[in-house]
């Protein structure tokens, strides 16, 4: 495998296939390289299947932030067990290299690429996404921490089943720089620097949503000052023709104060008689 050439430099190529990222830990596939991760298919010969495994980037194996965001994130999953939550199995740390966070396998679709497929979503699949999801997040919050970063390539589903992932950015609720999380994806407070509730992540949710409802996100414009263009975005409704109530509340999940949005088990409530439809 030939290094990756940046501006800054040559970057040291990924593993290969076959090489170890730790005793236990044999490169199967390089899946992706990010601004601070390589993510690689592993098989772990101590639990006898396959892993995911993300790891720092060479130049970035000894770099102080990335290595606490790496520990942080397992920090978090370490606490986890839910049905609709990707499952992490431990924090190896080799001696002489970067640690590396073991992950279970999710072999089904992101969301995004999901919704590429599809273009829509069913009521029914609207409601299945909302029990799951919603239910994962009253999970996490009821441990103390806000997600910050729902979005499509953060749920995979298969089978009818989601399942949330990558919890490198959750934190309790409180009030941190602005910016944190994906512009088109994060609540206004978030973007804002301003405190942060569990209505965060009912955004986040909420945009999926209307992600899954009308095939678009009317957030992926932003002013020069990085916040979403305008206070509010068309009803649901004007777009497809949804049950009101549940368009209702989608609306107001986007709703820019944090205190109009509907609680999660609100939400929840509104779609639960559209999931046996």
């Amino acid at each position: 495998m030939c290094p990756v050439t940046t501006a800054e430099g040559t970057v040291a190529a990924p593993l290969a296939v076959g090489e170890s990222l730790a005793p236990s830990l044999l490169v199967l596939e390089h899946v992706r390289r990010g601004r601070d991760l390589d993510v690689y298919e592993a098989r772990d010969t101590t639990r006898f299947c396959r892993v995911l495994v993300k790891t720092p980037r060479p130049e970035l194996a000894v770099d102080p932030g990335t290595l606490a965001s790496l520990e942080h994130e397992w920090d978090v999953l370490a606490r986890l067990t839910h049905p609709h939550m990707v499952r992490g199995y431990e924090l190896v740390r080799p001696e002489g290299a970067p640690p590396r966070l073991v992950l279970e396998v999710l072999t089904g679709s992101t969301f995004g690429a999901l919704m590429a497929d599809l273009g829509r979503l069913t009521l029914r699949e609207l409601a299945q996404l909302t029990d799951h999801l919603a239910s994962a997040l009253r999970y996490l919050h009821s441990l103390g921490f806000l997600h910050l970063d729902v979005k499509p390539s953060n749920v995979v589903c298969e089978n009818g089943i989601a399942k949330l992932l990558d919890f490198s950015i959750a934190r309790p609720p409180g009030t941190y720089r602005p910016g944190l999380g994906t512009r088109t994806w994060a609540s206004p407070e978030q973007l804002a620097g301003e405190e942060l509730t569990s209505a965060s992540d009912v955004w986040g949710l909420g945009l999926l949503l209307r992600l899954g409802a009308t095939g678009s996100n009317p957030y992926d414009h932003h002013d020069e000052e990085g916040l979403p263009v305008g206070a509010r975005v068309p009803g649901v409704r004007s777009v497809r023709r949804l049950p009101a109530p549940v368009a209702a509340a989608m609306d107001a999940c986007l709703a820019r104060a944090p205190g109009d949005r509907p609680t999660l088990p609100e939400l929840a409530a509104v779609f639960a008689p559209h999931l046996g439809e």
